[in-house]
């Protein structure tokens, strides 16, 4: 009878159970007590002598066998009454760890071979590190931004959902409250639809100086669609919509709960001001749960139904099973519906729907494909770098191996041997390059840009692990499959008989090496273009002129709330008296603001322009165009240049005549080549809630402006119209100071002149506009950098490989050499003769690497600016780069070899 099992023995045989239900019912009857009997008596003793994980192992070869037996137990049952599988089980059992010690066994082997020569496993290592680290940290920020799903339940069933107008350039625009209702009320292909209006808020509390926080004004399902559960308290619900316009119910986000309230849990409850009105703290979200990432706090909002202004942003969560083209469908006819019934409001709209997933990864996707082809390009590199190294290592060793072979070795045992030699310095590589990819994540962390999404929660966890894991067995077995079927091709027992005379000699073995040389420069060649490329491109955009000159100049940001500054003449009047203030500081030569800064985040909007005295265009194909509100000096202080007529001036007041500053896109878009100073436009009135109003529907052009990049370095700038800001006032407005000096040096006064106008305005967003143009370039950087490094690192290891081949080929001609010199042969005769073979070998790389880039290259081409994916400067200086340091590589031991002793040569071996 089997002894009282112990509770690890009985875990055991419990997970073993499972295993025998897929044998045949006759043979579990026959042999189920037995054969768990025998496994239960040896998993014990296995425990007790060699401890838990010897049993572990034991558990999973015996469940391996059994699985592997189950095939032929099934066909034994049609053919025989009686099945004897034990002694089978038995046999693939005792096999299984006559296995596993020969793997161990020479496993101890391998650490000793590479531990009796450091200086080729240091660098062998250290070359897979470098690789599978590079690898690893691209595959962890590869995985959070792009792989793992949105922090919401189902994300794959949220969308993001648009207006679209094409013919006049409003492609994913805001969206109408009339819109956002009819598609809520009509659709079927989505379960619930959301709507919510970014804007800026100031708040004030006793805690701290006011602060302007990022706010999206919600209708009460967003919570609801997301499908996010509060930290603390609630999220906002269905009484929260029978609430009057301003009295404010507050969701925060946790970032600003621990920053601004210090984590306090007791913050539900508590009454703020936002904006100089009382609002209520109800709830507070877990970390990353809301949407969009960037905002802190969330308030309740209802918008009317009727009304066609378009300045709100849509999300929805389509039907279990249907996807974001069934729901653009079904919107889409919907549109089509609502433009035949709303005419004069939805003549020319659409729908557009894009997974909300898409969305919040934009358009870094590319350029994390880059990194990870670049990265993979290296690993590849350093894969040939390391089989070099072993190969040359190996025809070495082909002596000791002629003596294992005569001593009963077998080819494939020696194979076998140098296989796992290479798996265990692939496993060493891939714990330094766990390492490597740890400060490599921290390094990225530290000069990713702020705009780059999801990047903070970039992390090392256990699935990259695996990727390590993978990755050192791959690339092991990659880089030692080369001298191990390079072995199999060496006539063992001739190399033994002749004392390892032709170690080294063969011409198989250089042709293996040749190849290997022109893999590394070929994949060097490729990585070293596409870093060329970016370089070059970057170049190309930080010379693009974006239409002012950032030098000197201080920006920051305030907003005016309706509580405190009720009409817009308070709202003009205080600014005018805020600019003549920081006019009168030190250093401050001008000052103007603007409703938008150039290459920053916009807060403007597009308005249909009609030129008075020309043919109205059809309905829905009028001429459209941005407008920024600015104050006069505002062109002088950014130095716009001004083509014609003149900027705004003092008097162009909410009491004198309206007139406009149009840019150069847009005075040649509507006049050619025609003077357009006091031509009037019409049609561009509006109201913008309680944001800001332009009051004269008909306007009088005063001056033509120099084209200015507003959206980025890379869009060419857009048709645009500037209005005065007292005719047009905004709340939220960035001021624009040109100093003499250190711009930064007048902060500080700055926020005292503010606070000593009104102690409950928040300074936001305090930066120099040198600052602005670099962060709307800081993603192209960060390309460019991470690939030029790649490429730094490309360049390094096949120059090391090729040194490495070289100095091997120099070691193995000694005799060759010392009786050529013995002979008469010069140094130079020397140099050429060991370089020649070389320079061939670089020169067929270089080649292959240039037909390779011209076709890598266009998988690169959306992240380039002014050049072309196959431009020949680039190409040009890449292979001349990598010629010149292969070149100098070759040279360093072939030098070397000029300076062997003859004497010394012919008592080699």
């Amino acid at each position: 009878m089997m002894a009282s099992p112990g509770r690890s023995t009985r875990l055991a045989i419990w997970l073993l159970r499972p295993v025998l239900l897929l044998y045949p019912s006759r043979f579990r009857r026959t042999y189920t007590a037995e054969m768990l009997e025998v496994f239960a008596a040896r998993i014990t003793t296995v425990q007790r002598d060699s401890g838990t994980l010897a049993a572990l192992r034991v558990w999973a070869h015996t469940a391996f066998d059994l699985l592997t037996c189950v095939g032929a137990e099934w066909v034994r049952t049609t053919h025989s009454p009686i099945h004897p599988v034990r002694s089978t089980y038995r046999d693939r059992q005792k096999r299984g760890d006559s296995i596993m010690s020969a793997i161990l066994q020479d496993a101890r082997l391998a650490i000793r071979t590479l531990a009796k020569q450091p200086s080729f496993a240091l660098v062998a290592v250290a070359t897979l590190a470098l690789g599978i680290g590079a690898n690893t940290a691209i595959f962890s920020l590869v995985n959070t931004v792009l792989l793992e799903p949105l922090p919401f339940p189902n994300s794959h069933e949220l969308v993001r959902i648009w207006s679209s107008n094409p013919a006049q350039d409003r492609e994913r625009y805001f969206t109408s409250p009339l819109s956002y209702y009819e598609w809520q009320d009509r659709t079927e292909a989505l379960t619930a639809i959301a709507a919510a209006w970014p804007r800026d808020v100031t708040l004030t509390d006793d805690l701290d100086t006011p602060v302007q926080l990022r706010t999206m004004s919600t209708t009460v399902n967003w919570f609801e669609v997301l499908g996010v559960q509060p930290l603390l308290g609630r999220t906002l619900g269905p009484d929260d919509a029978l609430l009057a316009w301003q009295d404010w119910v507050l969701v925060l986000s946790h970032g600003i709960w621990q920053d601004r309230f210090g984590s306090d849990p007791t913050v539900i409850g508590r009454a703020i001001r936002i904006d100089g009105q009382p609002a209520e703290i109800i709830g507070v979200l877990p970390p990353g749960a809301g949407f969009p990432e960037t905002v802190d706090l969330w308030t309740n909002f209802v918008p009317p139904r009727t009304q066609s202004a378009q300045y709100m942003d849509v999300i929805g969560r389509v039907r279990p099973g249907a996807t974001p083209n069934t729901a653009l469908a079904d919107l889409q006819a919907i549109a089509r519906g609502l433009e035949a019934e709303f005419p004069r409001q939805l003549s020319g709209w659409s729908v557009d729907v894009a997974p909300l997933y898409e969305v919040v990864v934009g358009d870094v996707r590319p350029a994390l494909l880059m990194l990870i082809g670049a990265t993979g390009l290296v690993l590849a590199i350093a894969c040939a770098n390391v089989a070099n190294l072993l190969l040359a290592r190996t025809e070495k060793r082909y002596r000791e191996m002629a003596l294992r072979s005569a001593l009963g070795a077998g080819r494939w045992r020696l194979v076998r041997q140098l296989l796992t030699e290479s798996v265990v310095m692939g496993g060493v590589g891939a714990v330094a390059g766990v390492v490597v990819a740890l400060v490599g994540l921290r390094a990225l962390m530290s000069i990713s840009p702020a705009s780059l999404p999801r990047f903070d929660g970039v992390h090392l966890d256990l699935p990259m692990l695996g990727v390590a894991l993978a990755s050192a067995i791959v690339t092991g077995l990659a880089f030692g499959l080369a001298p191990a079927l390079q072995l199999l091709r060496v006539d063992l027992h001739a190399e033994l008989k002749e004392g390892g005379q032709r170690a080294g000699g063969g011409r198989r073995g250089a042709v293996v090496r040749d190849v290997f040389v022109v893999t590394q420069m070929a994949l060097a060649v490729i990585v070293t273009v596409g870093a060329g490329l970016l370089i070059r491109s970057f170049a190309n955009l930080r010379d693009t002129d974006p239409g002012f000159d950032s030098a000197g100049v201080l920006t920051f940001e305030l907003n005016l709330p309706p509580t405190s500054y009720p009409t817009w003449t308070n709202v003009s009047d205080a600014y005018d008296g805020l600019l003549e203030q920081i006019r009168a500081l030190p250093t401050v030569e001008r000052a103007g603001i603007t409703s938008s800064l150039p290459l920053s985040e916009p807060l403007d909007y597009l308005l249909q322009v009609i030129v008075v005295g020309e043919p109205r265009p059809e309905q829905g194909t009028e001429p459209h165009a941005w407008y920024r509100q600015i104050s006069p000096e505002l062109l002088e202080s950014t130095g716009v240049p001004l083509i014609r007529g003149r900027t705004f001036e003092a008097r162009d007041r909410e009491d004198a005549p309206a007139v406009v500053i149009v840019n150069r896109t847009l005075a040649r878009t509507l006049f050619g080549d025609a003077n357009p100073i006091g031509r009037q436009l019409s049609g561009v009135s509006g109201a913008f809630g309680p944001l800001g109003q332009v009051f004269n529907n008909q306007t009088e052009i005063i001056g033509v402006v120099d084209d200015v990049r507003y959206g980025s370095l890379r869009e060419p700038a857009a048709p645009s119209m500037y209005f005065p800001s007292r005719q047009a006032p905004f709340r939220r407005m960035t001021f624009v100071v040109r100093t003499s000096g250190d711009p930064t040096a007048i902060v500080p006064i700055v926020r005292r002149e503010v606070a000593a106008t009104d102690p409950n305005l928040a300074v936001n967003d305090v930066s120099t506009l040198s600052s602005v143009v670099e962060r709307s370039i800081a993603r192209d950087r960060f390309a460019m950098m991470l690939v030029t490094l790649f490429g730094v690192l490309a360049v390094t290891l096949a120059a090391v490989g090729i040194y490495g081949v070289l100095s091997y080929t120099v070691a193995q001609r000694t005799r060759e050499l010392g009786v050529r010199i013995a002979l008469g042969a010069s140094g130079p005769a020397v140099l050429r003769h060991v370089m020649r073979q070389m320079i061939v070998v670089i020169g067929i790389g270089v080649g292959v690497g240039t037909l390779g880039a011209l076709a890598a290259t266009q998988a690169i081409s959306s992240q380039l600016f002014g050049v072309t994916g196959r431009d020949p400067v680039t190409f040009g200086v890449a292979a001349l780069l990598l010629g010149g340091v292969a070149c100098f590589a070759c040279y360093l031991p072939a030098l070397r070899a000029t300076k062997i002793s003859p004497l010394t040569a012919l008592r080699y071996d």
